[in-house]
């Protein structure tokens, strides 16, 4: 192995005085970068010099490289990395991130965010001096900017893309419908809801509450709510009237089981101000616990409800948590009703999508994820 060492280094020198100066790395640990990705090696040799020295071969394309310095394999796994706008870093036990000299010194990696006077400002997110991390979760922002209420993006986990949420301090929105603008803003496609999305309507002033809509991608739900136990706080505000329900230990499953949700017991309803005119007894949890737990999630080109005459999803219009399409009735299309007196009646999923935006004054829906309190 001597030899190889000695002739890597009389190259390596070789090279050095071609290109007039001294290459040398420093060193990242516990990280990899993702994106712009130029060439992946699999050295036998287990040489971190090897994998160097092909960086250094390959010019200025090549700004870093990543370095498997897990060896059990009997082969470690050199990435060469050039420079690029949809980089970001993944933590990682078993790669370590080198970046090529002269490229960290005059800061031109700003990875996420704009370079202005040789300082990196950061998109909504990330933070560092290169902009080159980003929170896990809203907590994370809460801890490091105290109260907040906005979009921001997130990492959840290792293994997926970082991707933009509702946040209200600590707390993601999972799902986040107000009804003062288009009532189509929830018809996408499956591959859009396991991916998320997040938006102001077009016709009112920017703010969270009352003028957006978010829906916290699937995929990141399902495997947070895996990993950690959560409640689910389930809002509604109509007639200026807050109903809120609190769904104990909810989790969303994989997406080989319908992303279906499920939840030990409701606590609730908690309503605020208790309203002369409504009958409390009518907004029943049992039932909503029968529309909810264990129902999988439907979209309008996938239908995973439990009605086998129509998809309830394209019947709604939006995707949700269908076991059937209603068990409230709309009378023309304005009201929701009971069958009896016409008492305010608190329907799931009838509340998310309703057929105009007059119904009984309902103004906001919210599916908030808090950390589970025993």
């Amino acid at each position: 192995m001597e030899w190889r060492q000695k002739a890597f280094w009389f190259i390596l020198v070789i090279i050095n005085k071609v290109l007039g100066e001294t290459t040398t790395f420093l060193k990242v640990p516990g990280l990899k970068i993702m994106g712009n990705i130029l060439k992946i090696y699999q050295l036998y040799s287990q040489s971190l010099d090897d994998c160097m020295l092909r960086c250094v071969i390959q010019g200025d394309d090549c700004k870093m490289l990543n370095f498997d310095t897990n060896v059990d394999a009997g082969f470690t796994t050199c990435f060469l990395v050039g420079e690029s706008g949809d980089t970001y870093l993944q933590p990682t036990a078993d790669f370590s991130l080198y970046i090529k000299s002269g490229y960290e010194k005059n800061k031109t990696a700003c990875f996420h965010g704009n370079l202005i006077d040789g300082v990196c400002h950061c998109d909504n997110g990330f933070y560092g001096e290169q902009c080159d991390f980003v929170d896990k979760d809203c907590s994370s922002y809460h801890k490091r900017l105290g109260s907040i209420s906005g979009y921001y993006t997130i990492m959840p986990y290792i293994g997926l893309q970082p991707t933009v949420v509702m946040c209200t301090n600590q707390y993601i929105h999972l799902v986040s419908r107000s009804f003062d603008g288009p009532a189509d803003f929830f018809q996408k496609s499956w591959n859009q809801f396991e991916y998320g999305f997040t938006g102001i309507h077009d016709n009112a002033p920017l703010g969270i509450h009352g003028n957006s809509y978010a829906f916290f991608g699937l995929q990141y739900a399902s495997k947070m709510t895996e990993l950690k136990d959560f409640d689910l706080e389930l809002s509604i505000k109509v007639d200026q009237v807050n109903v809120m329900y609190l769904l104990k230990y909810f989790k969303i499953a994989s997406e080989q089981n319908g992303y279906s949700i499920s939840f030990s017991a409701i606590e609730g309803p908690n309503i605020t101000p208790i309203p002369g005119n409504w009958n409390i007894s009518m907004i029943d949890p049992s039932m909503l616990a029968w529309q909810l737990n264990g129902s999988r999630f439907s979209s309008w080109d996938l239908d995973n409800d439990n009605k086998t005459t129509t998809n309830c999803a394209h019947e709604n219009g939006g995707g949700f948590w269908y076991n059937d399409c209603s068990t409230c009735h709309l009378v023309n299309g304005t009201e929701i009703v009971n069958d009896v007196d016409g008492i305010p009646e608190i329907c799931i999923p009838q509340m998310m999508f309703p057929l105009n935006d007059t119904l009984r004054g309902l103004s906001e829906f919210n599916m908030i994820l808090k950390p589970n309190t025993p």
